[in-house]
């Protein structure tokens, strides 16, 4: 290929070869990664597909050819079963966020592997770039920069926080060792009478001031 050098000497223009490119995959050439030819991204016709951002609060899902581009929203509770259809077009790419409170697990269908696996799980709160070329997925997962916001945790009669999952943004209640039983307090005179205290676990739960 033959194009103008418009910095030639003595401000000449001056033809200069360009290699033919032998070895890389621009669009539309055979796959150096494959012995056939690599579909492209001109599979995918520009405005065919207008996934913009989805909501998903199952716990199953199917990526399709129409999350091309898109990005997807997972908020359902528990463990979320995303399966990767490997019948999309080639150089297929979406996001995905796992905005729930289980891990996700992506699993592509057909025996293909991603990251060189059988499956790969998001954690809570992370953002995955998904792609498929060369029949083979890649996932790159990372920690977003979303806010976990804390889970409201109901008071239990007899029992303390003692954690909290940054994470999951959930806290874990616990019934403290510590003593049960009545305590009896002295008569403050001579006429008075006697007090108590009942503690349940460490924790006072009834009392009966002295006189």
């Amino acid at each position: 290929m033959t194009v103008i050098n418009t910095i030639g000497a003595e401000g000449q223009n001056v033809p200069i070869n360009i290699p033919s490119g032998a070895g890389v995959s621009p669009i539309g050439t055979s796959s150096p990664n494959s012995s056939s030819t690599a579909a492209t991204n001109t599979s995918y016709a520009g405005g065919a597909f207008t996934s913009g951002v989805g909501v998903v609060s199952a716990n199953a899902y199917t990526i399709q050819n129409t999350n091309y581009q898109g990005t997807t929203q997972f908020t359902a509770s528990g463990a979320i079963a995303v399966t990767l259809n490997s019948a999309v077009n080639q150089n297929f790419t979406c996001t995905l966020l796992n905005l729930g409170s289980g891990t996700i697990t992506l699993t592509p269908t057909l025996g293909y592997l991603i990251n060189g696996a059988a499956s790969v799980t998001m954690p809570v709160s992370a953002g995955c770039q998904v792609s498929f070329a060369n029949r083979a997925w890649t996932a790159f997962i990372g920690v977003t920069a979303l806010q976990t916001v804390p889970v409201n945790t109901p008071a239990t009669t007899g029992e303390y926080l003692v954690a909290y999952n940054s994470s999951t943004g959930a806290f874990t209640k616990s019934t403290p060792a510590g003593i049960s039983g009545t305590i009896v307090t002295a008569a403050l005179t001579t006429l008075g009478t006697q007090g108590s205290m009942t503690f349940v676990g460490g924790i006072l739960t009834a009392s009966t001031p002295a006189t």
